[in-house]
């Protein structure tokens, strides 16, 4: 089976850092309602998450996160948001949304918190803090219940994943 993701650079120490002092700050709002995406188990599953958007951040606090951020990820970005899954419950179900969609957005995804697991295309990939994974929208994925808090960094971008593997300076290898 081909991979359907491309795995990222590790985000450096620093930038680590900053990243998960803003999520302590920043609004975090439960996905209920018209906030929830609804998977192919439709209302039989419906997903437990939270999220933290960037139109809800201040400016201080969206310079201050991008700044932490690789450029391509956030100069390509559509919509930079945390997105929070919590203990035991949180989970996002199958999402087919995009399944056979050419145009479509492409996440790029860091964990936050180690053993952040998603699973693309049917395959799990388990991810410690700062470590990331990019893949298009138009595969199906979700985000399992893990006994632990799930916390990720994730940019909506355009475009192929294996452009946002960058290596450069702003990133560990």
């Amino acid at each position: 089976m081909t991979k359907k993701y491309v795995v990222l650079p590790r985000i450096q120490h620093n930038e680590l850092e900053t990243l998960l002092e803003m999520a302590a700050e920043v609004p975090f709002k439960e996905c209920i309602s018209h906030r929830r995406r609804i998977g192919v188990n439709r209302e039989n599953a419906l997903s437990v998450y939270s999220t933290s958007k960037d139109v809800a951040w201040s400016h201080k606090q969206n310079k201050k996160i991008r700044k932490s951020m690789h450029p391509v990820h956030v100069d390509n970005s559509l919509t930079i948001y945390y997105l929070k899954f919590p203990k035991e419950e949180g989970f996002l179900d199958d999402m087919d949304a995009w399944l056979d969609t050419e145009n479509c957005g492409t996440m790029v995804s860091y964990a936050l918190t180690d053993g952040c697991t998603i699973k693309i295309d049917g395959q799990e990939v388990t991810l410690n803090k700062g470590q990331g994974v990019a893949f298009k929208l138009n595969v199906l994925h979700s985000v399992p219940k893990r006994d632990f808090e799930q916390l990720w960094l994730c940019s909506m971008v355009f475009g192929d994943a294996k452009a946002y593997a960058c290596k450069d300076k702003k990133l560990e290898v």
